[in-house]
């Protein structure tokens, strides 16, 4: 006998609603005044998650907090990436502890009127504003804020992303005396320089950062100088101050003597390290037992053996080795070493050779993220594997005709084909990332491709600069693949012809769980069949399209269609060389401000004009957790094991 949930008791009722998401909860607020009541209750709102809350405007968010009962019970509040959002219901949450509101646009004013409200607070994420304030007015309204709330020295988590007003966020900092955790990334690819001394001169006083164990700093965008991590350098060599036990630690080095130092390496698990300077500390730490997540990189040409630093890193469980200039690896000595690795990121130079897959990246069974160069496709089994058509036909060609029927036996020839087959835990495989990392075409054996299929686990796909001549494979992969997330294609095809636009079109239908779609071609024709494509993709959220050069205009009418079929998607992307300004400005105003689809942004641009200029004001409206679906393909490598 059926019976409907109306009829259960409140207790019931209240277990189940507390695993619904933050728009569920919404919409059964407005089911009935007895839901809206029983949603008082602090186990269904204690943790709010509106991260996914694409089609939830912030009208309705207002008015489900705007109960005096239920918003004092909220005591962690995730609104991340809801870019849509204003926030001024915030300030009513006053026992809040957690606020994650990262890649939330904000001003100075708005900032100022969370601290002031939210004084329980105890882990804070946010973007930092970019607008102008003066450093003595906002030192000022810091030091009223500390001293009436006091709730600055009892933040233990802070994580910031931040683009400009760096000295601004520093005299912020400055406050923050009880930090564990500290995390600041920079997603605009911009470097920035802090004068130090400047920012004593309107602080007049140094930073205090006493109890971090945790520090994360962007690698890739984000400097800073030396003298800004002197109280932590000095705190770790006091022996009457011990330093605690180092959890993370992810800057830059810059000279020997430079932040971090040789203790706090002998307790952190992720230590990123940038060749030679830190190098150099890393070699008179010793054995490194904490260490499960090792990161490199080099900005200069030095010749580095890194198999000797990993050798002291006995419970390594991840080594991702980026823009390693000369560092040499011995992969097979790595894998008796690290048997039991489960994420391995290299950089290849041309003089090392192709990677070595046979007895060292295939016998590591439990992958789950690998990226390599697309040398590593040069590598052969070492048979000489000849088809029955070949043995006949007396005419021999240097390489693959375009558009030729690939081979079986180019297929079983690449010693590629052995990571397929063992590795089947891969999660993420991503082939090629660097232009900078020259192979000859010619010895590439990327028939074994269609291997992929092998991957049942497979959610993260990345192809980038690997010359093609027919894109049948992708259809093969598109069906074995059922559980993938996320496409990248960049670049791929024989001296940048694209030949793979029709058998993509057909492989896309398959991909029901496709979130995450970006195509980048040099010359590509004009998409009219990928836009239709999609529309089968029924998650489909993000999707980037990039063509710098097209014999014929953008079918604009294929891309409404698509936006119209498909309400799943947020963000929409595309640069075409043939696309009038007149255009694009249109398709942008006509879905800017849509009620029922808050979260969609699209952007159109003519590649003719610079779209990743730095002072691109329409770019920096682009929401900042969509960027990097725009800016350098090589961020993605970092992305993905952040």
């Amino acid at each position: 006998m059926a019976m409907e949930i109306s009829l259960f008791p409140e207790e019931i009722l209240i277990n189940i609603f507390r695993f619904l998401s933050g728009q569920d909860l919404i919409n059964v607020a407005k089911t009935s005044n007895t839901f809206n009541r029983i949603l008082c209750d602090k186990k269904c709102v204690s943790k709010l998650n509106f991260t996914k809350a694409y089609l939830c405007p912030e009208t309705d968010i207002k008015e489900f907090l705007s109960h005096r009962g239920r918003c004092l019970n909220v005591t962690s509040l995730d609104i991340s990436s809801c870019y849509w959002f204003k926030f001024k219901f915030i300030t009513k949450l006053k026992n809040v502890q957690s606020l994650l509101m990262l890649a939330v646009p904000m001003t100075f004013p708005q900032l100022e009127a969370i601290l002031t409200s939210c004084t329980k607070l105890v882990e804070f994420s946010l973007t930092w504003p970019e607008e102008d304030i003066k450093l003595g007015s906002w030192d000022e309204k810091l030091t009223i804020i500390d001293r009436e709330c006091g709730n600055l020295g009892k933040l233990q988590v802070l994580e910031v992303l931040i683009n400009f007003k760096f000295l601004s966020f520093m005299n912020f900092l400055a406050y923050c005396i009880s930090l564990r955790r500290l995390i600041m990334t920079n997603h605009r690819a911009q470097p920035h320089f802090t004068n130090y001394d400047r920012f004593i001169e309107y602080n007049g006083r140094r930073l205090s950062l006493t109890h971090l164990e945790e520090l994360v700093a962007d690698p890739v965008n984000l400097y800073f100088q030396p003298e800004i991590f002197r109280d932590l350098r000095q705190r770790t060599q006091n022996s009457d101050d011990p330093p605690r036990l180092w959890k993370k630690c992810w800057i830059i080095g810059y000279h020997d003597d430079s932040f971090p130092d040789k203790k706090i390496m002998l307790n952190c698990s992720v230590l990123f390290l940038q060749v030679p300077s830190s190098l150099y500390a890393l070699e008179s730490a010793g054995t490194l037992d904490h260490l499960t997540e090792l990161m490199v990189g080099s900005s200069v040409q030095i010749n580095i053996n890194l198999t000797t630093v990993v050798s002291r890193c006995p419970n390594l469980m991840s080594l991702n080795v980026f823009d390693a200039g000369n560092v040499t690896l011995d992969i097979i000595e790595v894998y008796k070493l690290l048997p039991n690795l489960e994420r391995l990121s290299l950089s290849c130079q041309p003089k090392q050779g192709p990677l070595k897959i046979k007895g060292g990246i295939a016998n590591f069974r439990n992958l789950s993220h690998l990226t390599v160069p697309v040398c590593a496709l040069v590598e052969s089994q070492g048979e000489n594997l000849q088809s029955v058509d070949r043995i006949n036909n007396p005419i021999r060609f240097k390489r693959a005709r375009t558009g030729s029927t690939v081979m079986l036996a180019d297929i079983e020839s690449a010693a590629f084909n052995q990571v397929f087959n063992n590795c089947s835990k891969l999660v993420m495989l991503q082939i090629g990332f660097s232009s900078d990392v020259p192979c000859c075409q010619l010895k590439i054996r990327w028939e074994c491709l269609v291997n992929i299929k092998k991957l049942l686990n497979l959610t993260h796909l990345t192809l980038d600069g690997i010359p093609i001549s027919s894109g049948q494979f992708l259809i093969e992969v598109a069906k074995g693949c059922s559980k993938l997330k996320s496409l990248r294609l960049r670049h791929l095809g024989i001296a940048g012809k694209c030949m793979y636009v029709i058998p993509l079109a057909e492989a896309l239908p398959f991909c029901k769980n496709l979130i995450d779609f970006r195509l980048e071609q040099g010359n590509m024709a004009p998409g009219t069949l990928i836009f239709k494509a999609l529309e089968h993709c029924e998650k489909l959220e993000r999707f980037v399209y990039l063509c710098y050069r097209s014999f014929s205009p953008t079918d604009t009418d294929a891309v409404e269609h698509l936006i119209e079929t498909r309400k799943s998607l947020i963000f929409i992307f595309i640069v075409c060389s043939l696309l009038t300004k007149r255009v694009c400005t249109q398709l942008r105003r006509k879905y800017a401000h849509i009620v029922s689809r808050p979260a969609l942004v699209v952007f159109l641009r003519n590649f003719l004009n610079s779209v990743f200029r730095s002072n691109d004001k329409e770019l920096f409206s682009i929401p900042a957790c969509h960027i990097n679906e725009m800016v350098d393909f090589r961020n993605w490598m970092y992305d993905s094991f952040k």
